[in-house]
């Protein structure tokens, strides 16, 4: 499956989604699905990392703005930030390009070129 989504933590406050090789929007949808069961199982805000592998780190498909705002307007309340690992240099502009067309999604996502800085960035989110 190209995109996975599961608790990445005991505390149950990230879910972790897998992108695997070329995704499509199919398989993160069905993954969200899932991401949404978990939100439902508890009270409180949870965040949110995407971890590509080598192949997914610089593929983004088509249509991208279309999906995230779409993802962001039927997210439970409890939805926090997304943190996206990723190095495909379109993906800053495309981040910039959503800010401006509403910042309350533009500000739920921030960008990391790897692992240890993404997970920086959720820790200023989890000490809230």
């Amino acid at each position: 499956m190209g995109v996975r989504a599961l608790w990445d933590n005991p505390a149950r406050t990230v879910i972790r989604y897998e992108l695997t090789g070329n995704w499509t929007w199919e398989e993160f949808y069905l993954a969200n699905e899932q991401s949404r069961r978990l939100l439902l199982e508890v009270d409180y805000v949870v965040h949110f990392i995407v971890i590509p592998d080598a192949v997914a780190m610089h593929y983004i498909p088509t249509n991208a703005i279309t999906h995230i705002i779409s993802i962001w307007r039927k997210a439970p309340a409890n939805t926090g930030v997304t943190v996206i690992i990723h190095q495909n240099p379109l993906v800053r502009p495309l981040l910039v390009m959503l800010r401006r067309l509403n910042h309350r999604i533009g500000e739920k996502y921030h960008i990391a070129t790897g692992e240890e800085a993404a997970r920086t960035i959720l820790a200023q989110y989890l000490t809230r």
